[in-house]
């Protein structure tokens, strides 16, 4: 079988890969916040798809937005307990039909995000936009095309970012003269070098090598969809090591039980030993109903460790359209999933169980309706994960559900430890989750009020039981004590 194609976003130890065919989740996980675009909350220039995140800031593409299917991308930020929208993004060269925001990655305070103008007649030469932030400016640091870029590569359908390292997709590049391929670029100050082009060494101009992409400090992962690896258009990844500054062909990966028309590498992931790789054209449950492989590298030989599929996996819907992995966590897009709805979607969860991965639950939207495919992008950082959507992102807590109180998308004690929440009774609870007394009717608790009353002129409240912050005065005092006893002590 097969699926529609749309936009996204060392040796070989063959084993016998264990099958995950999950029961239910004890519960749907809660969702924190729903994510739209400040000026239009519809969604309907294709924000949504695709997604990324890095600590505290999540970027969403909206490739349709106007003027002409130009695109832009949204940059929201955890602002204490909400999010909030920090900026919307264009290029410095706004193009129609440019579709910038087809794929988004970010990494700490740079972003990159793909722009393949594509036209109908397949025409148009693609780029990838570097973005860095500072203070809460993002400032447009390069611009990317290939070394021999030319019409109808589309080069920035897919990218990834880690570091001082980052690579595009041009998954199209042999619909005109030559075979797809992938682009590596290494930073240098604010200077973005071309460092390899990497391709399949069975490249044919219908694999889609390129797709998708993903990278790891040494590693780097492609996908070809549509190669015909062990089947007909069974799908093939692609891994690939760093030495120095080139990148070398490590091994090819197969799904064990690959057959045609499974697009094994719609998706991929990396994370240093674990590899996820999304098929959604797999049949097991129906015509592409579809799973998710999980390898794992160890003494660097990479073998498939687990094939995930759904508890409640159905025709059609394309289980595997997305991954994502952090911290022994799985989460793998439905889009197509009829969970609420006719097409709806969902995402899954599965975390690591040492010799297993088990489902913990799965991820549905609060005004789930039809069409909405839930799933079509999903990107994951810690234990805080955005799920892309028609018109829309989601935002969910993966952690227990009793340590995240306050539904800001992180674990309370970093909350106290940050000073995002207080916490004056030390009980490990931000404030805010607890009834505490307020004798005064001031909103603000008596024991936050007894603890205020500390700052003097030396040093400001601690509420949190932190090291205490000096406020002006003291600074000043302090430092000359120490300067007079360094003095002394000499």
């Amino acid at each position: 079988m097969s699926i529609h194609r749309a936009r996204t976003c060392v040796g070989v130890v063959a084993a016998a890969a264990v099958s995950v065919l999950a029961a239910a989740p004890a519960w749907a996980l809660e969702e924190i916040v729903r994510l739209s675009p400040a000026e239009d909350p519809t969604g309907s220039n294709g924000f949504g798809f695709p997604v990324g995140i890095s600590g505290s800031t999540i970027v969403v593409g909206a490739s349709f937005d106007p003027p002409g299917l130009s695109g832009a991308a949204y940059v929201f930020v955890r602002d204490g307990l909400n999010w909030v929208q920090e900026a919307k993004l264009k290029p410095s060269d706004l193009q129609p039909n440019a579709f910038f925001g087809t794929a988004v990655a970010i990494d700490g305070e740079r972003m990159v995000v793909g722009a393949p103008f594509i036209h109908f007649d397949f025409r148009g030469l693609g780029f990838a936009y570097v973005f860095r932030r500072e203070g809460d400016t993002w400032i447009e640091e390069a611009k990317l095309v290939s070394s021999d870029s030319h019409e109808g590569d589309s080069f920035g359908h897919a990218v990834d970012i880690h570091g001082d390292w980052l690579v595009v997709g041009a998954p199209l590049d042999g619909f005109v003269i030559a075979e797809p391929a992938a682009y590596v670029f290494q930073r240098q100050g604010t200077q973005w070098i071309e460092r390899a082009r990497v391709t399949a060494d069975d490249p044919t101009s219908w694999s889609d090598f390129g797709w998708s992409v993903a990278i790891d400090d040494d590693l780097l992962v492609v996908g070809a969809p549509v190669d015909d690896g062990s089947e007909l258009n069974s799908g093939t990844v692609y891994v690939f090591r760093r030495d120095g500054i080139a990148w070398i062909l490590e091994t090819k990966l197969d799904a064990s039980d690959a057959a045609p028309g499974d697009a094994f590498a719609w998706s991929v992931y990396v994370d240093g030993d674990l590899l996820v790789v999304g098929a959604p054209g797999d049949d097991d449950a129906g015509a592409v109903s579809g799973s998710a492989y999980v390898f794992r590298r160890s003494a660097g030989l990479w073998s498939e460790e687990s094939k995930l599929t759904a508890y409640d996996g159905f025709t059609s819907d394309e289980f595997g359209y997305a991954v994502g992995a952090s911290t022994g966590t799985i989460v793998v897009g439905a889009r197509l999933n009829d969970d609420s709805a006719k097409d709806s979607g969902s995402a899954y969860v599965f975390t690591d169980n040492t010799d297993s991965w088990e489902l913990w639950g799965k991820l549905v939207a609060s005004d789930a309706h039809v069409g909405q495919h839930v799933g079509n992008s999903v990107a994951l950082d810690a234990l805080c994960s955005v799920i892309g959507a028609g018109r829309a992102a989601y935002v969910y807590w993966l952690g227990a559900q009793d340590n995240d109180c306050n539904d800001n998308c992180a674990d309370d004690a970093a909350d106290i430890m940050e000073g995002t929440s207080i916490d004056c009774n030390a009980n490990g609870t931000p404030d805010e989750c607890e009834a505490l007394p307020d004798a005064d009717g001031d909103g603000v608790s008596d024991c936050y009020d007894q603890c205020a009353e500390v700052d003097d002129n030396l040093f400001a409240p601690d509420c949190n039981k932190a090291i205490p912050t000096l406020s002006g005065w003291g600074a000043l005092i302090i430092s000359l004590i120490l300067l007079v006893g360094g003095k002394v002590s000499s």
